[in-house]
């Protein structure tokens, strides 16, 4: 396995650790995430519902005994980022898979046993063959980690990982498991950082994207945006008695939202849960955002409230139904999945109660 450490160390990989089966993460919700949320969706040869069941998926992950996670990023020349016609993370993954995809092959030559390589979602053939042509390379193609139900997002968080992105590269991930004989020689649950990073601001390249692609409606500047605690927090003069919006407390997220909100000139409450950093789709795949602790969140908001009209975001659009008989002295809105629409969102919701 020494050798194996030393081509790791050459390879180009950025950060790396070694974990046993016990400390993976898993959620069933994350399929949700992709039927409901993911363009792939039934659109690739490699994303769901043509990689397996979510619950066949887990437990073929659970089989390995122990999980090699994997970080790299490169820094991409403008020129090629300027004529691809892709944006930087989705070519980021083109141009790292490869390699992870290489490593994983390898490990399991070293070990002897057998491996499991899931990285994001394939991306080897643009567009892909699906639905009219079987996949061109089954040899290269690697399911997601989100098809196998893999929290990798936060198994990063825990053990350190560092999420790096600016206009010139993204962090990309994957996850290798795999089985040997004996266990090997290597110390578990280290993260080892094999290549440091350019200074970045965490998640500002993804608000420029949002904003560049008109998601959004102005750019927002995360290093200088206010950090939005759980609580109520009042917009454009706000009351009890003005419409509520709910959101996580993942810092990009209310920067966004609290852009949006600010510009449209409608007095609005924020409602922001602990979801301990994380987004949207994120913090309902850990359960951190679901009916029951929505539910349990706003009814200990309910003496603040008297305007009982809530805006859920899209990304959990789902739950308007169930959220709506656990809380019947509330209406669940649903908000539009472009921020810069949240202005007209809002003012149709102020118009349909008061007429």
């Amino acid at each position: 396995m020494g050798a194996f450490i030393g081509e790791l160390r050459d390879s180009g990989i950025s950060e790396y650790a070694f974990i046993r089966q016990e400390d993976m993460l898993y959620s069933q919700r994350l399929r949700d995430y992709c039927e409901w949320l993911c363009l792939g969706f039934n659109h690739r040869w490699g994303c769901p519902p043509h990689v397996g069941s979510i619950d066949d998926n887990i437990r073929k992950c659970r089989r390995y005994p122990y999980a090699l996670m994997l970080s790299a990023y490169v820094q991409l020349d403008p020129a090629e980022i300027a004529t691809c016609g892709e944006p930087v993370f989705m070519l980021s993954r083109r141009k790292l898979n490869p390699l992870f995809q290489r490593l994983g092959r390898r490990l399991g030559e070293v070990t002897g046993g057998s491996v499991l390589i899931l990285h994001s979602y394939c991306n080897n053939c643009l567009p892909c063959a699906f639905p009219d042509a079987p996949c061109r390379h089954p040899d290269r193609s690697v399911p997601s980690l989100e098809s196998h139900g893999i929290q990798m997002v936060t198994m990063m968080e825990d053990m350190g990982f560092t999420r790096f992105s600016n206009d010139r590269g993204y962090t990309c991930v994957a996850l290798v498991l795999f089985d040997c004989g004996d266990e090997p020689d290597v110390e578990f649950g280290r993260r080892v950082l094999l290549k440091e990073y350019p200074p970045f601001v965490e998640d500002q390249a993804y608000a420029d994207h949002l904003y560049s692609t008109g998601a959004c409606s102005s750019r927002v500047d995360l290093a200088a945006s206010e950090r939005y605690a759980p609580g109520i927090h009042a917009f454009n003069g706000a009351t009890g008695s003005s419409v509520c919006l709910l959101s996580c407390d993942s810092h990009i997220t209310t920067a966004l939202l609290a852009e949006e909100i600010g510009r449209s000139g409608i007095p609005a409450n924020l409602l922001v849960l602990d979801t301990h950093g994380h987004t949207v789709s994120h913090a309902y795949s850990e359960g951190l955002f679901t009916t029951d602790t929505i539910a349990r969140a706003l009814r200990g908001l309910e003496p603040e409230v008297g305007f009982r009209d809530l805006v859920i975001p899209y990304g959990i659009f789902m739950l308007q139904h169930p959220l709506q008989r656990a809380l019947p002295g509330w209406r669940i809105h649903v908000g539009a999945p472009r921020m810069r629409d949240l202005a007209e969102n809002l003012s149709d919701v102020v118009e349909a109660v008061r007429g």
